[in-house]
Parts: structure tokens; C-alpha cells; sequence
């Protein structure tokens, strides 16, 4: 197959790209040339800046399919659509579980309802289009689903969108499951969020991309929720097995809910992977559909070592992007013992 990959070199790119290449595809890259250019030397790259909309390079051309690895943006899917549509066999978009409207319960599957109005007005520009992804990122999940009824609308049965839970692996510098690696290596008395039985999910990085690959081969359209590994269902599953995976002596103080938010301690930011009060369900989404159609997650234990194992690489003393600082810890943890 001839796939076009747009982007392709960040972090769910090369997974995309490897994957592809895997499978003896013919892969062709576009993107503006700046984020890890040295990767895939042998494979075709294509120029443009798609904020400023230098599509140039791409037209004219055919693909079998064409993959957009991860933008929020719907200006820049519906002008990356106008020129690659009409001779494209399908298109892949990587959206995100973050477009549900409602994660209160459990189950949640692909027909659930999408968030379609931003959380601040101000998102959207003159045109109607939304633009701004705020600075807490409140508007991702809206713009996200407006990109994906772009995709479906034009494509139609051609069109796939694939929703990865917290996207994980080697390189993934959003901290949320690195945080817990290496605090669980450190050892000693770990804040963690109760109750231990939570359902915790994430998606390795090289999963998502063998799953969107797939896709491609089999031609498959519609809509896929992509989360899940093999033997790590739980908070404490996955605390333990990091126990396991490094070797650390930690000790977990289970805190309750109730007393987290009391002391300030925030969701997602403050403890990753603990999902905020009414959004307990973003945790156990359903993958059904898409293990029907080939996802295949690997085992927990692998993912975990390759993230410890990649943690070890990076320079010493690096700011955290998510996490609580050893200080911070130490405080709680006396608090909650008394």
C-alpha cells in the first residue's frame, strides 16, 4: 500500500510510520521538516507548514490511504481533506477518548454522545471554526470531535477514526505514566489514589500504531476506541507491577477521593492517571469494537519496562510535567498517617 503519513515523526508518527514499514508498505512523510528530521532516511518526505496552509507538495498525487497522526484543528483537517480527499482510498484520523461528553460511568462506547460546544466561546474565530485549545486544554475534546465529523462527513465509509485513551511508551514526556515509574522506583512511601480496585487504562504507543495500520490494510471505516493492556487493570495492578519492573521497595498510602481533593490534590496533574470526580468512567471505556477488528494490546508488563527502561535514558534533574514533588509527598503522606 502507499500510505501518507502527515506528521509522522513526533511520537505517535514514528509508531505509525514503524509499523507500516513493518508491513513492507510504501510510506511518504509530510511535515515541515523540523521535529526529528533524521528519522526514517529512507522514506519520502514531503514539505509544508499546515498552520500556514503549504499543501502544495501533495497535490496531484494518490495514496491508498492517508493518516493524520494528531491535530486539533478542524481548519487544518478540512484543508488537508480538500487536497488529498479526492484521490485517497481512506483516511485515518487520531482523535482522542477526550471528545465523550459524558465519562461519569463505565462503558462507554462509540456511540456515546461527543462534546460540541467549546468551554469558552472565545475558541471560536469569525468563520464559526474552532481555533483555541485554551490553556488548559478545555476546548481539546470539542475541537477533536469537530475534526472527526470532518473526516466521517467527507469520507464516509472511507473514513476511520481511531480514539486512544492516554497514549504511553518510551519517549512519552507528558510524564503521566513515567511519574509513576519512576516514583514507584524510588521507593519509599508512595501517595497513591484509592480505592486500589479504580480501573486504570492507557494505550502503548506501538499498539495504536499497529492498530491504525491495520485499519488501513483492511480497509476498515468507522469509528474505534483504542485503550487497554494485557494484565493491568487496576491502580494496584498497575502500582505493583511497577514494583515488580524496577525493583523498588515503595510502601503505597491509599488515600481516599474525599481526602485528596481536601488536601488540594488535583486530578490528572497531581497524582496522572486519577481521573477527576464524575469523569471515573474515562478509565474503563469500551474497546470492543476495535479488538473485533484486530487491536491487539500487548502485556502491561512489557509496556512498563520499556518506559522504566527509557526513564533511566533521560538527563538527570528534568522538570515534570506531572506528578507531586518529593516535598509535597512527603507532607501528605504524614497528614494522611496522623
Amino acid at each position: 500500500m502507499k500510505l501518507l503519513v502527515l506528521g509522522g515523526t513526533r511520537y505517535v508518527g514514528p509508531a505509525i510510520v514503524e509499523a507500516a514499514l513493518a508491513g513492507k508498505h510504501t510510506v511518504t512523510l509530510f511535515n515541515r521538516g523540523k521535529t526529528n528530521p533524521e528519522l526514517f532516511p529512507g522514506v519520502e518526505k514531503l514539505r509544508g507548514d499546515r498552520d500556514a496552509n503549504e499543501l502544495d507538495a501533495l497535490k496531484g498525487r494518490t495514496w491508498d490511504a492517508v493518516i493524520d497522526t494528531y491535530v486539533e484543528k478542524p481548519r487544518l483537517v478540512r484543508q488537508a481533506l480538500d487536497v488529498v480527499a479526492p484521490k485517497a482510498g481512506m483516511y485515518l484520523f487520531v482523535s482522542s477518548v477526550s471528545v465523550y461528553a459524558d465519562l461519569s460511568k463505565p462503558g462507554v462506547d462509540e456511540t456515546a454522545p461527543l462534546q460540541v460546544e467549546p468551554l469558552a466561546p472565545s475558541a471560536r474565530s469569525k468563520d464559526g471554526d474552532l481555533g483555541d485549545v485554551g490553556a488548559g486544554y478545555e476546548n481539546f475534546g470539542p475541537m477533536k470531535a469537530a475534526c472527526e465529523k470532518l473526516v466521517l462527513e467527507r469520507m464516509k465509509e472511507h473514513g476511520a477514526v481511531v480514539r486512544p485513551h492516554v497514549i504511553v511508551g518510551a519517549g512519552d514526556r507528558s510524564d503521566r505514566l513515567p511519574y509513576w515509574v519512576a516514583r514507584v522506583a524510588r521507593g519509599g512511601d508512595v501517595l497513591a489514589p484509592a480505592p486500589r480496585e479504580q480501573p486504570v487504562q492507557f494505550v502503548d504507543v506501538r499498539d495504536l500504531g499497529a492498530f491504525v495500520v491495520k485499519l488501513a490494510e483492511d480497509g476498515h471505516g468507522g469509528v474505534f476506541n483504542a485503550a487497554g493492556t494485557r494484565g493491568c487493570d487496576t491502580f494496584e495492578e498497575l502500582l505493583h507491577g511497577l514494583k515488580v519492573v524496577t525493583g523498588g521497595d515503595a510502601r503505597f498510602a491509599w488515600a481516599e477521593p474525599e481526602w485528596l481533593a481536601e488536601h488540594g490534590v488535583a486530578p490528572w496533574k497531581d497524582l496522572p492517571l486519577w481521573p477527576p470526580t464524575g469523569n471515573e468512567g474515562v478509565n474503563a471505556i469500551s474497546t470492543a469494537r476495535a479488538r473485533a477488528h484486530g487491536f491487539a494490546p500487548r502485556a502491561a508488563g512489557e509496556t512498563l519496562r520499556d518506559v522504566w527502561a527509557w526513564e533511566r535514558t533521560r538527563e538527570a534533574g528534568h522538570a515534570w510535567k506531572s506528578g507531586l514533588t518529593a516535598e509535597r509527598e512527603r507532607e501528605l503522606v504524614k497528614q494522611l498517617r496522623g
